[in-house]
């Protein structure tokens, strides 16, 4: 993944291989019943935790647009680590 400083578009471009609409950035790090916080970007993500917020309660999507496919894959994120709900 790589992203740019400058005002282009898109700003992260990830392999060819790679479908970021089905990766939700830094989720192997919720330990599940824990306060979570979803990130409109990784960038944000990563600036929360510079600022104190547990490393362990941030994702993001890598998309600028959620789909329906991605909203049900936070859905099911969210049951099967048994969260509650989430802070946008």
């Amino acid at each position: 993944m790589g992203a740019t400083t400058a005002e282009q578009s898109p700003r992260l471009k990830f392999p060819e291989n790679l479908d970021p609409s089905t990766i939700l950035f830094n989720a192997h790090r919720v330990p599940g019943e824990h306060e979570l916080f979803i990130f409109g970007t990784p960038l944000d993500a990563i600036r929360a935790v510079e600022n104190g917020m547990p490393i362990e309660s941030v994702v993001a999507f890598l998309t600028p647009i959620v789909s329906g496919q991605q909203l049900e894959m936070i859905a099911a994120f969210l049951d099967e680590h048994k969260i509650e709900g989430v802070a946008l």
